[in-house]
């Protein structure tokens, strides 16, 4: 999805840090003629801190990674015994039926830099992965805090083409950000939706990717025609 509603309190003020590129995108901005942001402060000297959504259901989808590769099985496991030991009988690099055992890239507990290493058997490869998987738990600060549904009285928009900003504003009622979308639309276009597309978008919970390409050919912009894209699913 690269729009989706996410129910936060009504006092939501969602992260900031200074923009490095704040020069450089604002003088973009104004030689296009682009809106000046609600959200942020002129000048484009903030921007917002990208954040996944569900800290609980990504720790337990990194548990149960960590299980699957204790037992050895998984897709990711017979992935890499076949690509980094067994060795691939075909492969863009090398076709033909040489088999060819590629190296397992890690970074360097020395140097800090990534380094190849040829793997001699399943057990060296089941170190290097565990070693990697024990390094990419996910940390709490690139999520979304948890509220209680009773805290989570508000409603916003997000783009999730990062980990998720918001495009809108925080409303106390889906109505009001439907009305806000109808009327002025994100932040960055400022361009109002219809508001059948919005009330569809939001009742949705979001959109449905990007893009959709109907049957008849006719590219679709997946939030912006959300009430057309639903009817081509």
């Amino acid at each position: 999805m690269s729009r989706e509603i996410r129910r936060v309190p009504s006092e939501w003020s969602h992260p900031t840090e200074p923009n490095p590129h704040a020069e450089f995108q604002d003088s973009m901005r104004r030689r296009l003629g682009g809106p000046v942001s609600r959200l942020l402060p002129p000048g484009m000297v903030l921007r917002f801190v990208p954040l996944f959504k569900d800290y609980p259901e990504a720790v337990a989808r990194w548990a149960r990674e960590g299980e699957e590769l204790d037992h050895r099985t998984g897709f990711s496991w017979d992935w890499h015994l076949a690509w980094h030991v067994d060795g691939l009988t075909t492969c863009t690099c090398h076709p033909g039926p040489e088999r060819i055992a590629h190296p397992f890239w890690r970074t360097s507990a020395a140097s800090g830099e990534d380094e190849a290493v040829h793997v001699v058997d399943a057990d060296e490869l089941h170190s290097h992965l565990k070693s990697a998987w024990a390094s990419e738990r996910p940390k709490a600060a690139d999520y979304m805090p948890e509220w209680s549904e009773e805290e989570a009285d508000g409603w916003c928009l997000y783009e999730t083409v990062t980990e998720g900003c918001p495009v809108t504003p925080v409303f106390p009622s889906a109505e009001e950000l439907i009305t806000h979308l109808a009327e002025i639309g994100e932040d960055a276009s400022q361009e109002p939706y219809r508001r059948e597309a919005a009330e569809a978008l939001v009742a949705g919970g979001g959109s449905i990717g990007s893009f959709v390409i109907t049957s008849g050919g006719e590219f679709l912009n997946s939030a912006r025609d959300a009430d057309r894209v639903g009817d081509e699913l």
